[in-house]
C-alpha cells in the first residue's frame, strides 16, 4: 500500500508547488485543471487513509439508527396491543358491570336468606321458650288445681271419718288396706 501511495503523494506535493509558485505563469484553465487534480488526489488520499474509519462511522450511525427505529416499532406495536386490549376491555364494561352487579345481588340475596334463616331460628327459639313456659305454667295451674283438690278431699275424708263410730273406721282402714295391697300387686 505504500509503494502505491508514495507515487500519488509525490504528485501531490508537485501539483501543490505547481499551483503555489508557478501560479501566475499558468492560464485560468490550466490552474482549474491543477487545483482539479490536486483537489481530486486530495480526495483520493482522505478516502485510503479515512475511508475505512468514515464506512465505519457511518455503518455504525446507520445502525444505532436502525436499532432505535426497531426498538421504537417494537414499542409502538406493543402501546398498539394495549391500546387494542384496553379497546376490548372497554368493550367489555357493559358486560363486567353485569356481571359485577349479578355477583352482588346473588350475595344480597344470600344475605338475605341467612338473616331470614336466622330470624326464623330464633323465632322458632322463642316460640318453644315460650310454649315452654306456657306448659310449665299451665303445669304449675294444674299441680295447683289437684293439690286443692288433693288437700279438700283430704280434709274432706278426714270430717267424715271423724264422724264414723270406731267400729266403722276399722272396717274402713282395713278395706283400704286390702285395696292398697291389691294395687301394690297389679
Amino acid at each position: 500500500m505504500r509503494t502505491r501511495l508514495l507515487p500519488l503523494a509525490i504528485l501531490c506535493l508537485t501539483a501543490t508547488l505547481a499551483a503555489g509558485e508557478g501560479a501566475s505563469r499558468l492560464s485560468p484553465t490550466a490552474l482549474f485543471v491543477v487545483s482539479l487534480v490536486n483537489f481530486g488526489l486530495f480526495l483520493f488520499v482522505l478516502v485510503k487513509l479515512g475511508g475505512p474509519a468514515v464506512v465505519s462511522f457511518f455503518a455504525d450511525r446507520e445502525r444505532a439508527i436502525r436499532e432505535t427505529f426497531e426498538s421504537y416499532r417494537a414499542e409502538y406495536e406493543r402501546t398498539e396491543e394495549r391500546i387494542a386490549a384496553l379497546r376490548r376491555a372497554i368493550e367489555d364494561l357493559p358486560a363486567e358491570k353485569e356481571r359485577i352487579l349479578a355477583s352482588y345481588r346473588r350475595r344480597a340475596e344470600e344475605q338475605y336468606a341467612a338473616l331470614v334463616d336466622e330470624a326464623q331460628r330464633h323465632g322458632e327459639f322463642l316460640r318453644r321458650d315460650a310454649e315452654r313456659v306456657s306448659r310449665d305454667e299451665a303445669l304449675d295451674r294444674r299441680a295447683e288445681i289437684i293439690a286443692a283438690f288433693a288437700d279438700r278431699l283430704t280434709a274432706d275424708l278426714a270430717e267424715r271419718a271423724r264422724s264414723l263410730d270406731p267400729s266403722q273406721r276399722r272396717a274402713l282402714a282395713r278395706s283400704f288396706g286390702e285395696f292398697s295391697r291389691e294395687a301394690r300387686h297389679e
